[in-house]
């Protein structure tokens, strides 16, 4: 059996498909320019999830508030200029 030899070599080969569809959308709100909220939302489906569903959801939030904005934060404006 030598290097040339076609019983001593071997050959191998393997190929995956995966399919991925998603969907995502945000939702935005500012009230008074003070207060914020965004919805995040995002859901796929995929050949690589569990098999039972092959989809999954993945929400998200964020709130935030600007307290620059409030009537106690007039005293502070030259502490923390804008």
């Amino acid at each position: 059996m030598g290097l040339g030899d076609p019983s001593s070599q071997t050959n191998g080969s393997s190929q995956f498909k995966w399919i991925l569809e998603g969907v995502f959308g945000r939702f935005n709100y500012d009230y008074d320019k003070k207060y914020m909220v965004e919805l995040n939302f995002r859901e796929d489906a995929s050949s690589r999830l569990n098999p039972a569903t092959n989809t999954d959801f993945f929400p998200s939030a964020a709130v935030g508030w600007r307290p620059s904005e409030e009537a106690f934060w007039t005293g502070l404006k030259e502490v923390f200029p804008e």
